[in-house]
């Protein structure tokens, strides 16, 4: 990295960690994200294999194909950037593990990453000494990759709602599956949303009906306004209406998506973050993933 690219980051670097530390002020305009706790962290690394094969036997398509989006994108990813994860000790503190974690799911998908030697600013500060082309970093509040040259900012929830709106597509496409649900219309569920009723991954033509819920009723009338979808209602539930595919982009291991009335054992159950409930545990399609497929989307975004 040249002196002058580098003399050109630091003032845009500041204004990056102004974001990062927006005030958690009226109407919670920055969400706090979801916090992983070590144990789930463990189970990643040691279980990202099975998350592949997975994938795999539910759309034919593993880890790297879904993150990298090319079928979709048409663009390659320059796996040669040097990668640095740093850790953040401000507001509730470094989980353990986390940029262990983030660190082994990118070197997984063959990009070239390692941890910071130091923390917060400093560690900032020494990957941009180092030559680094990216970093990824995070607190409660937000978590990023940024690419220096350009000076992207790619955001987990964006690039989990790609991950997992790639994931939602494939699986309608291969199948004659009809009725789809999106519970909860948040940061991650709006931008599945989003997606898939763009091109290129609108669902439009695979779907019947595609029906919505959120507990903000306001932001669920908003949206049915503005895509095809229909917003799922009592009259729904006490029919008995049943759901192909469920994507659960709720922070909440309980919710109407695992009302037993719209599941059957052939729903494809999709949920990003929180741990399965117990009631989805006698479906056969059910993928559920807590960081994976975001950080290594987030790889591909930065590198692309």
């Amino acid at each position: 990295m040249s002196i002058s690219l580098k003399l050109s980051i630091f003032p845009w670097i500041k204004s990056v960690l102004v974001f990062l530390k927006v005030k958690k002020d009226s109407l919670h305009i920055c969400l706090r994200m979801t916090r992983l706790d070590s144990e789930t962290l463990v189970w990643v690394r040691n279980n990202i294999n099975t998350l592949d094969t997975k994938l795999k036997n539910l759309i034919d398509l593993g880890l790297e194909e879904i993150c990298n989006g090319e079928d979709y994108f048409g663009k390659g990813a320059d796996k040669e950037n040097k990668i640095g994860v740093i850790p953040i000790s401000s507001s509730d503190g470094v989980i353990r593990h986390f940029s262990e974690t983030v660190s082994f799911i990118l070197n997984y998908l063959d990009f070239n990453s390692e941890v910071a030697s130091e923390k917060d600013v400093f560690g900032l500060k020494k990957s941009i000494e180092g030559n680094k082309d990216i970093v990824f970093i995070a607190d409660d509040n937000r978590f990023v990759a940024i690419k220096f040259d350009g000076l992207m900012v790619i955001d987990n929830t964006h690039a989990t709602a790609r991950a997992y709106s790639i994931l939602t597509r494939e699986v309608l496409s291969k199948s004659s599956r009809s009725r789809c649900l999106l519970v909860g219309l948040g940061r991650v569920g709006g931008n599945i949303l989003k997606y898939l009723f763009s091109n290129p991954l609108s669902v439009q033509c695979l779907v019947d009906k595609f029906y919505i819920y959120d507990i903000n009723r306001k932001r669920m009338r908003n949206l049915s306004k503005k895509y095809p979808v229909k917003i799922l209602t009592e009259d729904d539930l006490k029919q008995g209406i049943k759901q192909d595919v469920i994507i659960d982009a709720t922070p909440s291991r309980e919710s109407v998506c695992t009302n037993e009335r719209i599941l059957h054992k052939k729903t494809v159950f999709l949920q990003p973050g929180v741990p399965p409930s117990e009631k989805v545990n006698g479906i056969n399609d059910y993928f559920h993933d807590p960081l994976a497929l975001g950080v290594g989307t987030m790889g591909f975004m930065a590198s692309q």
